[in-house]
Parts: structure tokens; C-alpha cells; sequence
């Protein structure tokens, strides 16, 4: 169970095909253990987002994303203290 979920995770936060492999796995799990319990019904409806989801194309991983992120906050944060040093120097 631990290794079927790992290999979901990994494929849903890949990108292309992968992803929707692995939402595929993800709506098949939720809705196959919906029946073991009352407090599982909520699944259906995170299944039913998941399905809206494979709809949607995944052209870059999520990896990718937060390193991308990271470099613009990175970025702005070196702009905005020399920019506060060049204003400092003209005060001065």
C-alpha cells in the first residue's frame, strides 16, 4: 500500500502523461476505499476534483515550479537591496 501510494504521489507531482497516471491511480484508490467507512463518503468528492484535474495539461513538474519561484524571490530580494544601496548613495 506504502509503495502504491509513493509511486502516485511521484507521478502526480511529474509532469505530462505521468501526471495523469497517476491521478488516474489516485481516483481509482479514493473511490475503492470509499465503501469501508462513513468518514471516507468526502472521498468521492476529492475524486471528483482529481477528475476535473485530468482535464487540465501538466507541461512541467512541480520540482521545476518551486526552483523557478525560488529564483524570482531570490531575484527580486538581490534587486531590492542594490536598489536600496543605489537610493542610500544618492542621499548621501
Amino acid at each position: 500500500m506504502l509503495a502504491f501510494e509513493t509511486v502516485t504521489a511521484a507521478l502526480i507531482v511529474s509532469r505530462g502523461r505521468y501526471v495523469k497516471w497517476g491521478l488516474l491511480g489516485a481516483i481509482v484508490f479514493l473511490v475503492g476505499i470509499t465503501p469501508l467507512g462513513l468518514e471516507e463518503v468526502p472521498n468521492v468528492i476529492l475524486a471528483a476534483g482529481l477528475t476535473f484535474l485530468l482535464t487540465k495539461s501538466f507541461p512541467t513538474d512541480a520540482w521545476t515550479i518551486v526552483r523557478r519561484h525560488r529564483r524570482r524571490k531570490l531575484g527580486s530580494r538581490t534587486r531590492t537591496s542594490t536598489s536600496s544601496h543605489a537610493s542610500d548613495m544618492v542621499q548621501r
